[in-house]
């Protein structure tokens, strides 16, 4: 998947086609959605197995939560920050690191937090 732009090696042509801006445009910020560097990664085979392999995991995290339980609602309400951030971006370390600093404050209260008031 490397093309060639002008001489050199370019490793991203899906990006280019797919968005077809000028060249003027190169450095505008842009962030293809995390489904183009599923395609990126292993094509349209890796697009459905990555797809699923998200939807399981998001499936086991969510299995036994319940939205009626405060402690639950905030847990999904910070994976689904973090997973914006995912969809949007496309960047996976972006992901891990939002929802780590994320999950810091969730931890420090329903788990340290929840033992020192009850001890």
């Amino acid at each position: 998947m490397i093309g060639k732009i002008n001489g050199i090696l370019h490793g991203f042509p899906i990006i280019d086609e797919a968005y077809n801006l000028p060249r003027a445009w190169e450095n505008t910020g842009e962030a293809p959605l995390h489904y183009a560097y599923f395609i990126i990664a292993g094509g349209l085979i890796f697009l459905i197995i990555g797809s699923f392999l998200v939807g399981i995991v998001l499936r086991i995290i969510s299995i036994n939560r319940h939205y009626n339980l405060p402690r639950d609602r905030i847990f999904l309400i910070i994976v689904c920050m973090g997973l914006f951030q995912w969809y949007t971006r496309g960047y996976f370390p972006q992901f891990v690191d939002h929802l780590v600093f994320l999950l810091i404050p969730y931890w420090l209260y329903f788990g340290l937090g929840k033992k020192s008031i009850n001890a």
